[in-house]
């Protein structure tokens, strides 16, 4: 048998198939109308389409984010702030959002022995009570206090503790009056930490401010922690008003003080 004819007696076959196909779907519909029923669909219903918004994918995709436990605490200020090495003190440290747990960190060669928090709650006034131990050969100066609640939220202080070394050391230095009209008496005042030893304690000076000189070291007798009487210097001769920066030192501790000094009139 030739292709043609096998082409030709296919297509035949086809034909006759569509037709009785229609043939059969026009009967059923015939026969649903004469007997007054619904002419069944037989079309495949459409399938509802559900989609994901971006924001629900987005969400499969990324874990859930759990907050730390309690917030960031608040450090406003501590009593005292000062220890020597050797010593076991407590420090309070006050602020707010101490929470239950807390810890506190006062630098190298200071132990933390315990931590008491007094007022618990959120946005509260709290108090932080620490019991240190600072290490006898500690290196004196400023340390960063720290307290972290549960969680890892902390806060930190620079500076606030400074350690003293285990003999007196300089405790304070003030100068007065400022702002001080130039050519005019400054009045300057000295206290150690601890009384001086045998032999006195010497507190030095020294001006960061260059052209200006610094006063005279002064001494403070043994057994005392203040000079018999505060010591005087006048005040640098300025044509403007000048900004002087003098720094006094013992023990390993300075401590700076501006001097604000103004023009004669």
């Amino acid at each position: 048998m030739s292709a043609l004819r096998c082409f030709t007696l296919f297509a035949a076959l086809s034909s006759v198939a569509m037709a009785s196909a229609a043939y059969g779907a026009k009967a059923v519909r015939a026969q649903a109308v004469a007997q007054d029923q619904p002419v069944p669909n037989r079309s495949v219903p459409a399938q509802p389409r559900i989609e994901s918004s971006p924001d629900s994918r987005r969400d499969r995709r990324q874990p859930m984010q759990v907050p730390p436990r309690g917030g960031a605490p608040n450090i406003s200020g501590q009593s005292p702030t000062t220890g020597r090495a050797g010593q076991s003190l407590t420090v309070t440290l006050r602020g707010t959002n101490f929470l239950a747990g807390a810890t506190a960190n006062f630098g190298e060669g200071i132990t933390v022995s315990s931590v008491v928090v007094h007022g618990v709650g959120p946005r509260a006034d709290h108090l932080l009570e620490c019991e240190i131990e600072i290490a006898i050969n500690v290196v004196p100066g400023p340390r960063t206090v720290t307290a972290t609640n549960p969680g890892g939220m902390s806060a930190t202080s620079p500076q606030a503790f400074t350690v003293t070394p285990a003999g007196p050391s300089l405790k304070s230095f003030t100068l007065t009056p400022s702002p001080v009209p130039s050519r005019k008496t400054v009045t300057g005042r000295v206290e150690l930490t601890a009384k001086a030893p045998r032999g006195g304690a010497r507190v030095t000076f020294r001006s960061e401010t260059e052209g200006f000189p610094a006063p005279r070291a002064v001494t403070v007798p043994s057994g005392r922690t203040r000079p018999a009487n505060p010591f005087t210097f006048s005040a640098p001769r300025v044509t403007a008003r000048t900004e002087v920066r003098y720094v006094a030192s013992y023990g390993g501790i300075s401590i700076p003080v501006t001097l604000i000094v103004n023009p004669a009139r």
